[in-house]
């Protein structure tokens, strides 16, 4: 090949990387567009220790979240917005004490790694003024994407003095669509009798005798009235809800679950796509 043409081809390869290199992540305007992850996902942990240093426990919050389409930082899509704002606010309600100074939708690591920073800071604090039992927290952000809407679940464990820690686990869904939270309603056309058909799943599923109430076994639903909650998902044709500990029980009856087969529910489910 002449010479001539390698000095051209070098030259030309040259100069269509340096305009890439100078086009920005994301820009539109690039032939060929750099499209970040969609939901991002990341751990960060660290340790609560004794006021000796002779024991320690492992905090962490194990996360997903969405991540903006392109450079602008702003979401494609609402109900990406609705799934940031709700997993900052829950962030928000573990860690009241950190007034932040306004709701966003822009997550990134950093927030949640400052946010059990935070957390880690009081807690040392607490046990090395208490001498007392290493303070020790477990968050979990996880999105699951269905055709028509989002599934957030979180779970979380936490142990911050007293004799026990306490746990949950919470389920929120959201319309692709709009964005906004969907509740049962969005599902079912009569709660009342969704309530009557579900009470003999949730004896069986409990073992509880036929000739015992509800409060008589230790349960708290008021007037001894079964009722579900609005913490429920759909797996595997089931729509299943759970109840968290002090939820309808104390908390040595720990986490109660209700499966109900959606073939059931007949012309009270008004269906999911």
């Amino acid at each position: 090949m002449n010479p001539l043409v390698y000095v051209s081809l070098f030259t030309l390869l040259a100069l269509v990387s340096c305009k890439s290199a100078d086009l920005p992540l994301g820009d539109e305007s690039a032939d060929q567009v750099y499209i970040p992850k969609r939901i991002e996902s990341g751990k960060t942990s660290g340790y609560c220790y004794t006021a000796d240093k002779a024991d320690s426990s492992e905090s962490f919050i194990s996360f997903e979240y969405y991540t903006p389409q392109f450079s602008s930082n702003v979401m494609d899509s609402s109900y990406k917005d609705s799934v940031n704002t709700m997993i900052y606010r829950m962030i928000q309600f573990e860690f009241i004490e950190d007034m932040f100074d306004q709701e966003t939708s822009i997550l990134t690591d950093n927030f949640f790694s400052a946010r059990l920073d935070f957390f880690l800071r009081n807690a040392q604090e607490e046990v090395d003024y208490l001498e007392s039992t290493p303070w020790s927290m477990e968050l979990n952000f996880h999105i699951v994407e269905k055709k028509s809407f989002v599934r957030l679940n979180h779970t979380g464990w936490d142990y911050t003095g007293g004799a026990h820690g306490n746990y949950w686990d919470m389920y929120h869904l959201f319309d692709k669509k709009s964005g906004r939270i969907l509740s049962l309603s969005d599902f079912i056309n009569d709660i009342d009798a969704l309530n009557r058909l579900a009470l003999p799943y949730f004896r069986e599923q409990n073992e509880i005798p036929d000739d015992i109430t509800l409060e008589e076994y230790g349960f708290w639903f008021q007037g001894d009235a079964f009722e579900v909650n609005e913490n429920f998902y759909f797996e595997n044709g089931n729509i299943v809800f759970l109840f968290n500990p002090y939820e309808i029980a104390p908390y040595a009856g720990g986490t109660s679950e209700l499966i109900i087969p959606l073939s059931d529910l007949g012309d009270l489910f008004l269906g999911i796509e």
